[in-house]
């Protein structure tokens, strides 16, 4: 079974925090999470996600588009880590809240892996502490520990005995063998993973296309013709709509301003007005 060997590090740790692992390939990057959520001390209980250099690519348990507009977003568990084997080094954050940060670095690629998950081989420093505030927060409580006597006496009682944070590396392997992927080499997507857009590059329309948009949304709207009515319309901010409308058409087919308003079929009171908004919106543009 192809592998790779990555190491792990806590971005911004001194001295650095690491973990160095080797990988089944056709491990999902949903896996791969709970892998290093577990290799950290990680609950799981926050959001991650996986970005790589120089690509809008971004990889999520269960994205959401309308967040994240301008990169394309995957599921984790429908893609596997040799899909992406062109990167050899990478980004992961867990809790966008304490922006816990790590760099990936694949230091291998193994056309031999004797066991179905993933192996610790060596690491350096201890587990990490949920919601303590990211690195910075853990540091404070590393010297809190450190100095009892003049520390805040909550932050003691809610971190508890430090013990409870030691790393044990036998441990940690038997954790591991708990995350196996197929033995087969292929890599398989859960029946339960989300489901992923189809990713579509965003292109502005023709000219064409938006004028003729642009000239339904004017016949659209339902104007009456008596101006009590008008005037109560206008209250409801129908004249900033109709002056935007007529804005785009101006700026699109090269009209003037005043034949854009006395296009319309309205008394001439009310087209000046709409004319000297209009020339207002423009002006602005």
């Amino acid at each position: 079974m192809k592998a790779y060997r990555f190491k792990i590090t806590l971005k911004h740790s001194k001295p650095p925090i690491w973990r160095r692992v080797d990988v089944p390939a056709n491990m999902s990057f949903k896996q791969f999470s709970d892998v290093i959520q577990l290799l950290f001390g990680f609950e799981g209980r926050h959001l991650a996600e996986f970005s790589f250099p120089n690509s809008e690519i971004c990889l999520q348990e269960n994205p959401v588009e309308d967040m994240d507009w301008f990169r394309q977003m995957l599921v984790m568990a429908r893609h596997s880590l040799e899909e992406f084997e062109m990167y050899p080094r990478f980004s992961y954050t867990y809790d966008f809240g304490d922006n816990w940060e790590f760099q990936i670095v694949r230091e291998a690629i193994m056309e031999e892996h004797a066991v179905p998950y993933a192996v610790l081989k060596k690491h350096k420093g201890d587990n990490l502490i949920e919601d303590v505030g990211g690195v910075w927060g853990y540091y404070e409580l590393l010297a809190a520990w450190k100095d009892p006597e003049n520390a805040d006496p909550d932050l003691l009682e809610w971190a508890g005995d430090p013990d409870m944070y030691e790393f044990d590396p036998d441990e940690m392997n038997e954790f591991l063998m708990t995350f196996p992927v197929p033995e087969n080499g292929s890599f398989t997507i859960p029946e339960d993973a989300p489901k992923e857009e189809p990713y579509e590059e965003k292109e502005e329309a023709d000219t064409a296309a938006e004028t003729k948009q642009l000239i339904s949304k004017i016949n659209d709207l339902d104007l009456p013709k008596d101006s009590e009515e008008l005037a109560l319309m206008f209250t409801l901010i129908q004249m900033d709509t109709m002056v935007s409308v007529l804005a785009d058409l101006v700026n699109n087919l090269g009209l003037k301003p005043e034949d854009a308003a006395n296009a319309l079929e309205l008394p001439e009171e009310v087209r000046e007005e709409i004319l000297f908004n209009l020339k207002e919106e423009l002006e602005k543009s």
